[in-house]
């Protein structure tokens, strides 16, 4: 169908256009309507609340009102300027065009812009290389695979330091010494650690640049041993029993209470958390999978589990996130929930999830009372040299020579 349409609209700035479809603009009010169940109709597919829904039909209203009736394909750029606060909801509109074929997602991909801002400080010369180095990484080439986001990201941050201190000194990575690079492995890394990450990422970036013939000698070649040996792990300890009893009585949500449960009575660990199902909580047999693994699920889990469920489905009742947890922001699309989420559960506390996950690990140990990593090791799905480490906590290490 062919919309009359006034072209003169278009010409005007964004913030003048408005923003709701006036009354009688009858091309648009045809349009919209033609639009408008597909909010419902998909976000009930996807477990969007009514709020989430009205927000979407606004949005939906001022997109249609700032456009052409009967447009085929809408700019997410051109979408995201009519954010307003609480009021619209444009990741979500932006979801349902997308679903609805009828979105050009032309805006700037936030992880560019990531890597931009962090390598803006760098000489042009430096800036180039690592820019490429980056490339590899994240995309691959025909003889590497691509890392993960936050490798990548970590190798950046880790040797930015070291780019930035050379800067002020070199234009190039061609002119950096071994010297150089023992004094920056020397230096506090960013985000604490023993250094061996920043050795790694270097490393990297260097054999790029040599394999690519834009530097004539590798500075990370031949490094002492006391520069590339990596420190010994921090042996576990037990946690105070002040502490434990302090968890026990502070104020938890259903959430925040299952995620501590979890974590310090089957030690799961923030990867083990995100990646438990729904299905994975069986309450009418009690049994709880976890990688796989089925075991007894207890009564103080078993509590936990089904008062969160309860407030789950008060809170997100037509939600599709298969997954067990779920927050305002995921109970919308099929993803888990964020580290930095989980970390919430013990926010304020002297305890941390992995000073609990690691107490009850050591517990179990000690309830063992004998020697057993394989124990362990099968108990909470651990690698065979990490159950020795927690052993080794409790029984000091053991030298099979000692008695020849």
């Amino acid at each position: 169908m062919d919309w009359p349409v006034h072209h003169e609209i278009f010409s005007l700035p964004i913030d003048e256009l408005p923003h709701r479809i006036l009354s009688d603009d009858g091309p648009r009010l045809a349009w919209f309507a033609h639009l408008e169940p597909a909010v419902s109709r998909i976000g009930e597919a996807k477990g969007w609340s009514r709020d989430v829904r009205e927000s979407v039909t606004l949005t939906l209203e001022g997109v249609v009102a700032t456009h052409e009736a009967g447009t085929p394909r809408y700019s997410a750029s051109r979408i995201a300027l009519l954010a307003d606060g609480s009021k619209r909801n444009v990741t979500r509109t932006i979801e349902l065009l997308a679903e609805l074929g009828r979105l050009e997602d032309d805006r700037a991909d936030p992880l560019d812009q990531w890597l931009e801002r962090n390598l803006a400080c760098l000489p042009a010369g430096i800036r180039t290389d690592v820019a490429d180095w980056m490339d590899v990484l994240r995309n691959g080439n025909s003889r590497r695979r691509p890392k993960a986001e936050l490798t990548w990201k970590n190798y950046l941050m880790q040797v930015r330091p070291t780019l930035l201190s050379s800067s002020t000194e070199h234009g190039t990575l061609r002119e950096i010494s071994k010297a150089e690079v023992v004094a920056a492995l020397e230096a506090p890394t960013p985000f604490g650690g023993d250094g061996h990450t920043r050795l790694t990422a270097l490393r990297s970036l260097f054999a790029f640049l040599k394999a690519q013939q834009k530097v004539f000698a590798d500075p990370t070649s031949r490094l002492g041993r006391n520069v590339t040996r990596r420190p010994g792990q921090r042996i576990p300890t037990r946690l105070p029993a002040s502490v434990l009893e302090e968890i026990g009585v502070i104020t938890h949500t259903p959430a925040t209470w299952l995620v501590t449960v979890l974590t310090g009575h089957h030690a799961l660990g923030a990867v083990h958390l995100q990646a438990l199902a729904l299905e994975d909580a069986d309450l009418p047999n009690r049994r709880l999978t976890i990688q796989g693994r089925s075991r007894p699920l207890d009564d103080l889990t078993r509590q936990a589990i089904q008062r969160y469920l309860d407030y789950r489905n008060r809170r997100w009742p037509s939600t599709s996130n298969t997954h067990l947890l779920i927050t305002q922001q995921t109970a919308h699309h099929d993803g888990p929930v964020s580290r930095w989420w989980l970390g919430l559960a013990l926010r304020g506390q002297e305890a941390s999830l992995d000073l609990l996950r690691q107490d009850r690990i050591l517990d179990e140990v000690e309830a063992a009372g004998v020697r057993d990593p394989l124990h362990i090791a099968a108990v909470f799905g651990l690698r065979p040299d990490t159950a020795q480490r927690y052993v080794d906590a409790v029984y000091g290490r053991h030298d099979p020579t000692a008695n020849l």
